[in-house]
């Protein structure tokens, strides 16, 4: 296995005595002036990558961020799909067993309605806690219960 330290060692040793060679013949065949146009061609050659490689590490940012964007709504899309596959069976199940379909929606609807009013009933009667001075205290707001739906099954 190579060692990357000396890989890295003779490579700065070899821009090093390239950039000091060239400084020579440049000098020796151009005077001062010479000199001078070349320091501004290598400014300029070193901030233009500079600039290019900031481009590059914002870009790879910006595209990092839009994957994570379309992976959540592919996600969110298959969890859905999952969710109607669900209703389908459920619907497919109450078709199979003869009953009323408007009597098993009508009393779902009603179970959720029921379940619904007393979360909204159970949280209006906590008395919710005064946030402290510092809002970004994520516990300065108090606790509101978290009620449960009951799981609904079609059968009962």
């Amino acid at each position: 296995m190579k060692n990357v330290l000396w890989d890295r060692v003779a490579l700065l040793v070899g821009v090093i005595l390239a950039f000091v060679l060239m400084w020579w013949a440049v000098s020796t065949y151009f005077g001062d002036e010479g000199v001078r146009f070349t320091m501004l061609g290598t400014a300029t050659l070193i901030l233009f990558v500079a600039v290019f490689t900031m481009y590059t590490i914002a870009m790879r940012q910006v595209m990092s961020v839009h994957n994570a964007t379309i992976n959540g709504i592919v996600d969110f899309q298959a969890a859905d799909d999952r969710g109607e596959v669900a209703r389908a069976r459920v619907l497919q199940e109450v078709v199979r067993s003869d009953r009323d379909y408007a009597k098993e929606v009508g009393r779902l609807a009603a179970r959720f309605g029921q379940d619904q009013a007393k979360a909204i009933t159970d949280a209006n009667k906590q008395p919710l806690a005064l946030p402290e001075r510092s809002s970004f205290n994520p516990d300065a707001w108090g606790s509101v219960p978290v009620v449960q739906f009951a799981d609904y099954d079609i059968a009962d």
